[in-house]
């Protein structure tokens, strides 16, 4: 006994100082009589001989605790006085399961919990410990009467917390094997909690075999905890068959297709069934996607159970694409354990109705229609349903039988609508893991899909009366079959990656890598072109096939058929074109994040293979040249009888005569590559023993092929004149494609005296035109690299440039050339006014050339005159307001229908305008106002559309009978070119000057009456009804304003901004304020805070008061319909901005961008009020902890910690959207980082930690349950 008395006195002891040595003046003397046997038994050791000492293990000392709680008449009071350390958790299980075993008072004790105020972790503790008690089945009924009361509250809290506190992390994960090389530690510490083991099995399977003998009872609602209670089993077992584990994926399978019925129906249906009490719809998708999951994984173990799944979608055509992603995603595993229902699946959801097909349908439910309404009119009215009625009243159905759009061609029967498979990639599923697992089930899918693609190509071709083509096949002699195939060039570069439905390229290019790295295995390259080529009806797999032989220089009876079939030839021949100049189109789609990696770096290896630089022609002559006779005679008797057997692709070409004579031309070009007379030889200098084989081709010295030569000669040279111009403009140097004299050599070499003014000469392209006026401009914009002749040629040859006159025939006003000449003359005239001190000349050519009809032209020149501010301040700003005033347009006479439009008539107003600017420069000295744009709306008689009336005939004159309407105004606001205006503006420049600033500051005013008016009317107040979406047809104009008033606004300050510009945009409703919002905070952040060299307080003081006004969405209204969602293009936008993390990686940037976080002191405030205001919404949570995790070295954990409680205050979160997000666990690995950065942990912030922990463990966070047993929070106290 008084052993006992002195244990239980020291527990008490060391409570008071835990995680130290306690004194040993603080014992009784009974406990000092007692302690050295207590050390001789290794229960407690001496830290200092006399003075102090400590329990030897934490088992020791919960024992001891035990027993002093026992000894307590008020067992919660005693740990609220020794403040509530987490590790006293495991003691205050160990009295649960005591008081559980007598069953008197547990339910009592549990009671009292709940209603005091201590830390959830002592709820927790009393409600699991029984459930790893030896005896828990003896008592299970008190349990189940406990957590079963008030519609299973308790129950919903022991499943959520025996998760999280029972669970250890995944081994195989912090193992840091191959598969966790590419993550920093905290996400493998986050995918380690996520994938957790149970901690001991032997509790687990007691706690399951409770759970399953009670399942059938327990409500939907409940589904929710219960699976992650399964997952954890499943994460360690999944792949261990066990009695228990094959329960679980039998009732998650049970759960999933229940699910799937009524998130899917058959017939359109909002009943949810015995799910709808569960949450929003997508929270079910969220549940329905984990237990596919679970189904799926498990695949190995229980086969049966994933074959009747995935045999439920054999009669589905179409199924939701996120079901399809879930299901493709598990393709590494469903190759190995089901290949065949993989592909089954794939095949169904991929292959749709073929165009005749589809055709017939239609027409035949056109019929049943008709004669269904035939019948329904013979009926009474009066005995007509409803539905009937409906259907009478209805238009009758006409179908679009006969119809053929370009969706059709493009997808050729093949559903790639998902998404899923672009960019393409041979790494896309199921193709790469059935190559990889079963070859031959993915060689049968691949072949499945291009003859389907290809049937339904031939199909179109009889259907579409605009291609109405007749296609002619190919005929390929094989060794193992004589084949017929169908397509053309562009079918044949399917192969390639260029053109053809996305599942398609992805499943060839999967085939391409597959084919490869068989041959790099040793495999016979014939075999693997007969894998390849085999039962395909379509050319697409031969170019995989060529390429296999080319890159294995194969000759042979499997590759003869390749290089004889002169249609393969020219297609080749475009295959290598596009291999040289296009191959890099394959990478377009791809981001730089992790997750494209991968692909780029496959699609990367594919184009890099040796073979892609050589082609067909070149294995041809190998088989000319070879020692096998046979071969070689049959390659030689084939190719010299190209001329008699034309590659036509169609039978209507065969009636174009130029074109039979170019293919006449070209095929007999290339039947001398098969007459052996043609080849010479020669002996390799640097190597005499071996010798040079080459072809010298007859036909290449007629005149015919001389000129083609001579003249591909030439466009290469001006090609690489255009080249040089162009890199030089775009880099600002010169180009080191060539010099700058040799540059001016071919140029001159190119020029001529009509050179600008034969515009219908066939000699001489546009593009050379532009190359050597971009020539002649580089003499003036680099003057100190040209010399005096140079300058002298290109003054002239600017001179004739500047005159270039402009087609006759119509031509389309925003056609983008970059090659027209007089781009590259506005770039010299603005050079040679910045050279010289008084220019007019320059200068008004300048201003002449804004009002070019070509706005690609005129908007260089507006550019290049406010290129001129530092030069020439008065041109600069009259170029402006030229650019401006030719934003001004005039619609045509009301009634019309756009028949009295005279596109001469207008580009003469555009010139009289341009000269009256240039009569402005010349004469005055002052700087005029800017225009101002026009009235947004203009009340005028309503238009009457008079289609029948002659020109002229009244229909512009007043009507006295019209109705008077606010409409459009004949003279408008063109704000698509304005918007191109606006962003050439130096604003830096032009606010640094007094005078022009307020003169600009009048405009940007205006600008934005102008906007606000389009986008909400003046007179339409007082009309709910009469609102109108037309900001959305001013979006790009109002992402333009709104960068333009970021600009202003940093040189101006916070009451100014807020009170000239912002306020009034405030008072738009929360879609059109967003609107104008989101590009202005994206931009200002960016100049007024990453790229400043100080962030002002003004900087601060605005974003904050934009912030306000985004914080009143409605979004972030609690009890909202949809609470917690995000949607729209601006808020989504706007929020990663005002966290600072909308530019991922900008290394010039001054700071945050650039991953300097040592300033976030300057924006927290910002920060603060957006997270304690809006952090509830899993969008702004994820922002934040983006921000947290980027400046973890900076950012203060108090600061954080606030922050976060701020958040879990708010209550509700799973109802807002947590539910299946990283959140929590993000949230408890920044809590682990921050900590362990602040070592020794500061007691408050390690109690606003702990406090964060149990808010976290309360929402089943496993990685905050093991936290707080740590050695950094386990014996920190509540006070």
């Amino acid at each position: 006994m008084q052993r006992q008395r002195a244990i239980i006195d020291l527990a008490r002891t060391a409570c008071r100082q835990l995680g130290r040595p306690f004194a040993l003046s603080r014992l009784t003397d009974a406990t000092i009589d007692t302690l050295q046997a207590l050390i001789a038994d290794g229960i407690i050791e001496e830290v200092e001989e006399g003075h102090s000492a400590k329990f030897s293990h934490d088992i020791f000392f919960e024992w001891s605790f035990l027993h002093s709680l026992k000894d307590e008449e008020d067992w919660i009071h005693a740990i609220r006085e020794v403040g509530e350390p987490p590790v006293l958790g495991r003691v205050v299980e160990l009295l649960s399961q005591l008081e559980f075993a007598k069953e008197e008072n547990w339910q009592s004790h549990l009671t009292r919990i709940e209603a005091s105020s201590l830390r959830s972790q002592w709820m927790r503790a009393w409600l699991l410990g029984p459930l790893s008690a030896a005896d828990f089945d003896d008592h299970a009924m008190l349990f189940d009467r406990v957590v079963d009361a008030d519609n299973y509250r308790l129950l919903e809290k022991v499943l959520v917390w025996f998760q999280a506190e029972r669970t250890r992390p995944n081994d195989y994960i912090l193992s840091h094997n191959e598969a966790t090389k590419d993550f920093d530690r905290s996400e493998i510490i986050r995918y380690a909690d996520a994938l957790g083991w149970p901690s001991d099995f032997t509790m687990w399977q007691q706690m399951l075999g409770w759970l399953f003998a009670r399942l059938d009872a327990l409500p939907k609602t409940l589904v929710p905890q219960i699976l992650p209670v399964f997952e954890v089993w499943q994460n360690a077992l999944r792949g261990i068959p066990n009695g228990i584990s094959e329960r679980i994926v039998s009732q998650a399978f049970a759960w999933l297709t229940s699910i799937e019925v009524v998130q899917y129906p058959r017939r359109f249906s909002t009943d949810l069934g015995e799910w709808d009490n569960v949450g929003r719809r997508e929270a079910l998708s969220g549940l329905a996607s984990r237990l596919r999951s679970l189904v799926i994984s498990s695949a190995e173990s229980y086969p049966n159970v994933v074959s009747d799944y995935l045999a439920r979608f054999s009669t589905q055509e179409r199924i939701h694409f996120e079901v399809y992603q879930e299901i493709i995603g598990f393709s590494a595993t469903l190759a190995l354990t089901h290949p065949q229902e993989l592909a089954a699946f794939a095949e169904t959801q991929l292959i749709k109705e073929l165009p005749e097909n589809k055709q017939n349908r239609l027409r035949r439910e056109t019929q049943e229609h008709a004669k269904e309404r035939e019948r329904l009119r013979a009926k009474p009215e009066s005995e007509l349903t409803q539905l009937e009625q409906r259907m009478l009243d209805s238009s009758p159905s006409l179908g679009l039988i006969g119809s053929v759009s370009r969706w059709d061609w493009d997808h050729l029967a093949i559903d790639d609508s998902r998404g899923t498979y672009f960019p393409a990639s041979p790494l896309r599923e199921p193709f790469r893991s059935l190559f990889q697992h079963s070859a031959e089930t993915a060689l049968r899918l691949t072949r499945r899909l291009c003859n389907h693609a290809i049937t339904a190509w031939r199909q179109l071709h009889r259907l579409d009366y605009d291609r109405r083509d007749t296609p002619i096949s190919s005929e390929f002699a094989f060794p193992w079959a004589t084949q017929i195939m169908w397509g053309g060039t562009r079918e044949y570069l399917w192969g390639r990656g260029w053109w053809g439905p996305q599942v398609i390229k992805c499943a060839l290019h999967a085939l391409d890598s597959w084919a490869f790295d068989q041959v790099s295995a040793g495999a016979e390259p014939d075999e693997v072109i007969q894998s390849i080529v085999e039962g395909h009806e379509s050319v697409a797999p031969l170019a995989i096939a060529v390429c296999i032989a080319l890159e294995a220089q194969r000759i042979s009876e499997a590759t003869l058929p390749l290089v004889t079939n002169q249609r393969l030839w020219h297609a080749d021949v475009q295959r290598w074109v596009n291999e040289h100049g296009s191959s890099q189109s394959m990478l377009i789609g791809f981001r730089a994040t992790r997750s494209d990696r991968p692909h780029i770096e496959a699609v990367q290896k594919n184009i890099e293979r040796s073979c892609r630089k050589m082609e067909l022609r070149q294995l041809a002559q190998l088989f000319v040249l070879c020692g096998n006779d046979a071969l070689r005679e049959a390659a030689q008797i084939a190719i010299q009888n190209f001329p008699n057997d034309l590659p036509f692709e169609y039978e209507e070409q065969r009636e174009s005569e130029t074109y039979t004579r170019q293919l006449q031309e070209t095929a007999g070009n290339w039947a001398e590559w098969g007459k052996l007379e043609n080849y010479r030889s020669q002996k390799l200098p640097d190597e005499p023993s071996r010798q040079l084989v080459y072809l010298e081709n007859p036909k290449s010295e007629e005149p015919k092929a001389v000129e083609a030569a001579q003249r591909h000669e030439q466009n290469m040279r001006e090609m690489a004149l255009f080249n040089w111009v162009t890199d030089t403009f775009e880099n600002g140097a010169i180009s080191a494609r060539m010099t700058i004299d040799e540059a001016w050599e071919t140029a001159k070499g190119i020029d001529h005296a009509q050179m600008f003014t034969q515009r219908d000469s066939g000699d001489i392209s546009d593009m050379t035109r532009g190359a050597v006026a971009g020539a002649a401009a580089v003499a003036f914009c680099f003057p100190k690299e040209s010399g005096d002749d140079f300058r002298s040629w290109a003054k002239d040859v600017l001179d004739r440039a500047f005159r270039t006159p402009e087609p006759d025939e119509d031509w389309f006003a925003g056609s983008i050339i970059p090659w027209h000449p007089l781009l590259f003359v506005a770039k010299a005239l603005a050079s040679q006014v910045s050279l010289e001190s008084v220019n007019h000349e320059a200068a008004e050519r300048l201003l002449a050339l804004t009002a070019h009809p070509l706005d690609q032209v005129s908007r260089e020149a507006t550019k290049q005159c406010l290129a001129c501010w530092d030069s020439d301040r008065r041109l600069a700003w009259l170029g402006l307001d030229l650019g401006l005033r030719l934003c001004i347009r005039q619609r045509p006479p009301r009634g019309s229908g756009g028949r009295s439009f005279d596109a001469q008539r207008e580009q003469t107003e555009r010139l009289e305008i341009a000269q009256n600017s240039i009569e402005a420069y010349l004469a005055a000295s002052d700087y005029p106002e800017l225009i101002t744009p026009p009235a947004a709306w203009e009340l005028a008689p309503q238009e009457r559309m008079n289609w029948l009336a002659e020109e002229g005939d009244g229909i512009d004159q007043d009507d006295d009978g019209a109705e008077m309407v606010w409409q459009d105004p004949r003279h408008y606001w063109d704000w698509d070119s304005a918007r191109e205006v606006l962003a050439l503006i130096p604003i830096d420049k032009l606010m640094a000057d007094a005078e022009l600033r307020a003169k600009f500051l009048t405009l940007a005013d205006s600008l934005l009456d102008w906007t606000l008016e389009r986008m909400n009317p003046s007179w339409r107040e007082g009309d709910p009804h009469g609102r109108n979406d037309r900001h959305t047809d001013l979006l790009q104009w109002i992402g333009q304003l709104s960068t333009t008033l970021a600009y202003v606004c940093t040189q101006i300050g916070e009451k100014e901004a807020v009170t000239r510009f912002l306020s009034r945009v405030y008072q738009l409703d929360d879609e059109e304020c967003l609107s104008f919002l989101s590009g202005f905070v994206d931009i200002f952040i960016c100049l007024a805070v990453l790229d400043a060299d100080e962030v002002s307080p003004d900087a601060i003081a605005i974003l904050d008061s934009a912030l306000t006004r985004v914080l009143q969405d409605r979004t972030f209204e609690r009890r909202s319909y949809r609470e917690g969602e995000v949607y729209g293009y601006d808020l989504p936008r706007l929020i990663p901005s005002f966290m600072f993390v909308h530019v991922p990686k900008a290394d010039m940037a001054a700071r945050f961008a650039n991953g300097e976080w040592s300033e976030i002191e300057v924006v927290l405030p910002l920060v603060d009020k957006f997270v304690k205001t809006a952090g509830w919404v899993p969008s702004v949570a994820e922002d934040y902890l983006t921000l947290v995790e980027r400046a973890a070295e900076h950012y203060p954990p108090e600061r954080f910690a606030d922050q976060v409680i701020a958040i879990f205050e708010m209550e509700e979160l799973t109802r807002a959207g947590w539910s299946n997000t990283t959140l929590p666990a993000r949230i408890a690995v920044m809590v682990q980082n921050l900590s362990e950065k602040r070592q020794p942990l500061d007691i408050g912030l390690a109690q606003k930690m702990l406090r964060i922990l149990d808010f976290l463990v309360d929402m089943g966070d496993r990685r905050s349950a093991a936290l707080q047993l740590s050695e950094t929070f386990k014996n920190i106290k509540r006070n």
